[in-house]
C-alpha cells in the first residue's frame, strides 16, 4: 500500500472518530440545556416580561387551560392552547421556534396535560420558555391586568359597583328598552337600548379601556352583549346574572322613578 494512501486513511480515521466524539460529548450537554429551557417566573416578573417586549410581539402567550376558562378571563393578548391543537389532540402542537414563550395555567396544581404540553414545547427546542409561576390566579392576586368577560352573581355586581364607586372608568349599562328603565335601574347606569338599530354602532363609540358592568331583565340579553362586546375588542366586561329581576330579587338596591 502506497504511502498517500495510508495517509489518506489516516486521516479518513481521525475525521471519523473526531466526529464521533463530537456526537457523544455534546449531545448529552445539549439534551441538559434543553431541559433548562422551562424558566419559571413570578407574576412580577412576567409582568414586565410582557411589558419589555410589547412592541415587538416576540412574546407568545399560551393558556393551557380550558378555551371556556380562557373566555371567561384571560391574560391580554393571550392565546388559548386549544385554539392551537386539533380536537385536544396537544400532539399536534406546532408553534414559531423564533419566538419566546410565556405559558401559564390557573394555579400550581399539575395536570398530565399541562405535563405533556411543556414536554412537547421542549421537544420543539423553541427560543425560550418561561412559565408563570402560581398561574393566573397568582398574577390576579397581584393587580396585573386581565381581560375579563364574565356573566356574575348580583352579590359580586354589587361589590364591583361598591369597589368602584368614584372610579370614572368603570361604567353600569342597562340595555333594556326606555320603557323598562322607567320602571326602576341601578343607580349611575346609563341606558343603550339593545333592540335600537343603532346599538353596535353605539357600542363601538364607547372606550375599550373602560370597565363594564351590563345587565338586561332576565340576563339573555346580557350574555349575547356580552359576546358581541368580546368581538369588538374591549377589555373588561361583566354582565349581571339573571339581570335586573334576579339583581331586586337578592334585594339590591334600584331608583325608582
Amino acid at each position: 500500500m502506497s504511502i498517500s494512501k495510508m495517509k489518506f486513511r489516516n486521516q479518513l480515521f481521525f475525521t471519523i472518530l473526531t466526529a464521533l466524539i463530537i456526537i457523544f460529548v455534546i449531545s448529552p450537554v445539549t439534551t441538559y440545556q434543553k431541559e433548562q429551557e422551562i424558566i419559571r417566573i413570578p407574576p412580577e416578573e412576567a409582568n414586565q416580561l410582557i411589558q419589555e417586549n410589547k412592541e415587538s410581539f416576540s412574546i407568545f402567550i399560551l393558556d393551557l387551560r380550558t378555551y371556556e376558562d380562557w373566555m371567561e378571563e384571560r391574560l391580554d393578548n393571550s392565546v388559548n392552547l386549544n385554539e392551537l391543537v386539533l380536537e385536544n389532540q396537544e400532539d399536534s402542537l406546532i408553534l414559531n421556534k423564533d419566538k419566546a414563550y410565556l405559558v401559564y395555567s390557573q394555579n400550581e396544581e399539575k395536570s398530565i396535560k399541562n405535563e405533556k404540553v411543556i414536554n412537547i414545547m421542549k421537544d420543539l427546542d423553541l427560543k425560550k420558555i418561561y412559565y408563570l409561576e402560581g398561574g393566573i390566579e397568582a398574577w390576579i392576586k397581584q393587580g396585573f391586568f386581565t381581560v375579563s368577560f364574565k356573566t356574575i352573581e348580583p352579590e359580586e355586581a354589587f361589590a364591583l359597583i361598591k369597589k368602584n364607586n368614584n372610579n370614572s372608568d368603570f361604567v353600569i349599562i342597562d340595555l333594556r328598552t326606555a320603557e323598562q328603565r322607567r320602571m326602576e335601574f341601578i343607580k349611575n347606569s346609563i341606558q343603550i337600548d339593545f333592540k335600537k338599530e343603532d346599538f353596535l354602532a353605539t357600542l363601538n363609540a364607547l372606550n375599550r379601556n373602560k370597565t363594564y358592568l351590563i345587565h338586561c331583565k332576565v340576563g339573555s340579553i346580557g350574555i349575547r352583549t356580552l359576546g358581541k362586546m368580546e368581538q369588538q375588542g374591549f377589555k373588561k366586561v361583566y354582565n349581571i346574572k339573571g339581570g335586573i329581576i334576579n339583581w331586586i330579587k337578592k334585594g339590591f338596591p334600584v331608583i325608582k322613578e
